[in-house]
């Protein structure tokens, strides 16, 4: 199911966008079923007065933050090896462009016989 024309460029264009959606299906069907597991379990926990499954999950966050500190620790280290200077033009706020809105409001043309604005009845 892929675009197999004569343009090259969107070959790649096409399979790039198949794999995005790939991975996003993938990451759908695992949330899925990882709420649907932690839901039943909290269910469980709940109706049994199950303080364990707190701490289990308790225990596995903060074995995933640990794991996490220790990748960022070597990509701040590995990123203080490969410092660049930065170009100030890519540091400044891009240019603001005028909003569009409504446009002021013109006067109309007037009929001879209407009375001025100014003048109240």
């Amino acid at each position: 199911m892929g675009w197999s024309g004569p343009i090259p460029y969107l070959n790649i264009f096409a399979q790039e966008v198949h794999d995005i959606n790939h991975k996003v299906i993938d990451e759908r069907k695992l949330y899925g079923e990882a709420w649907g597991k932690a839901r039943a379990a909290l269910i469980v926990a709940v109706q049994r007065n199950d303080y364990n499954f707190i701490t289990m999950l308790s225990k596995y966050l903060n074995n995933c933050q640990s794991d996490s500190d220790e990748s960022s620790d070597s990509e701040i280290e590995s990123e203080s090896d490969s410092k660049t200077t930065l170009d100030p033009s890519e540091l400044m706020n891009s240019n603001r462009r005028k909003k569009k809105g409504r446009p002021k409001g013109t006067d109309r043309i007037r009929y001879a016989d209407e009375p001025s604005k100014k003048a109240k009845r």
